[in-house]
């Protein structure tokens, strides 16, 4: 099954999903920043918020 999967109790969820053999779905963020090196970018979370015109309040409590 092409759909990348750390905890096997949740491979419950992913049981009746059609998905070509030869597409990678990781469902865990570290897998997906491993398998996708050029958009590792979107796990810059106030990098996507300034994409998106979000102003950001960033505490240090």
């Amino acid at each position: 099954m092409p759909i990348i999967e750390r905890d096997p109790w949740r491979m419950q969820y992913f049981e009746n999903i059609a998905c070509p053999d030869d597409v990678s779905i990781p469902t865990d963020d570290e897998h997906a920043y491993e398998l996708f090196p050029k958009h590792r970018w979107i796990y810059n979370k106030l990098l996507v918020c300034d994409t998106q015109g979000l102003d950001v309040c960033v505490s240090n409590s």
